[in-house]
């Protein structure tokens, strides 16, 4: 399709994540399989580097395009899904494993024990590089994530992706705003915490030194020290 030949045309500057159906499908039986072969060593041939999607919470959707995580899903499921993918002919495209909806810092207050968030991902980490030494370990927390999942050379992810949000977000003065003067990140939080000092634009904006707790993974990622690298998916870029 065309969307696949636009990503093969930017080539090795591109990672790509391929998702079937919320997850892997069998390369050889699955009526999907045969098109997403194709397609995938279209990618491969152009220098794309290509990492396969797996979902790691239950959730529901408690409004339109908000999702509420319930609960870790199912160890052995997830790993299946890692497995599947490790297989061939999946096996040999794939640079590595997406692991989506991984928990951030918060996540605790919501469901189990930080220790159970960071154990569960930790394993989850593990998984994927046994099923394929050698892979990419990539989280997303789409947040700073606890800083116990950092560190690929004690078992952390080797990139996390610690953004997942609007560009506005990324960037108060983003165009899209259309407004003059435009705010500032510190703007996007509460007037009261200005006297703490504002991220510039980037990952962090939309948090606040000092009260959020982001400042340890802020500091990390920006020495070079965390041993992991840092990702955002940045919606509505283009506008």
């Amino acid at each position: 399709s065309s969307e696949w030949l636009a990503v093969a045309d930017a080539g090795p500057g591109v990672t790509t994540i391929i998702n079937p159906s919320s997850g892997p499908v069998n390369a050889t039986t699955s009526a999907e399989g045969p098109a997403y072969m194709a397609c995938m060593r279209v990618l491969r041939d152009a220098g794309v580097r290509m990492l396969g999607y797996v979902p790691t919470k239950e959730s529901f959707e408690e409004s339109p395009g908000f999702w509420v995580q319930t609960d870790f899903r199912d160890a052995s499921e997830v790993d299946a899904m890692v497995a599947l993918w490790a297989a061939e002919p999946f096996g040999s495209l794939l640079e590595g494993i997406f692991l989506d909806e991984a928990s951030n810092m918060w996540s605790h207050n919501s469901f189990n024990t930080s220790d159970e968030h960071v154990a569960y991902y930790r394993a989850r980490f593990a998984s994927v590089r046994s099923a394929r030494p050698g892979w990419t370990v990539a989280a997303n927390s789409g947040s700073p994530p606890y800083y116990s999942m950092l560190d690929a050379a004690t078992g952390g992810a080797d990139l996390i992706v610690a953004f997942e949000q609007n560009a506005t977000n990324w960037d108060p003065a983003w165009p899209a705003l259309g407004s003059y003067p435009r705010p500032k990140c510190l703007d996007l939080i509460r007037t009261d915490a200005r006297s703490q000092g504002a991220h510039p634009p980037g990952p962090w904006c939309p948090y606040c030194y000092n009260w959020d707790g982001v400042d340890a993974v802020v500091s990390a990622a920006a020495g070079g020290s965390s041993g992991s690298a840092f990702g955002a998916l940045v919606y509505a870029a283009n506008n």
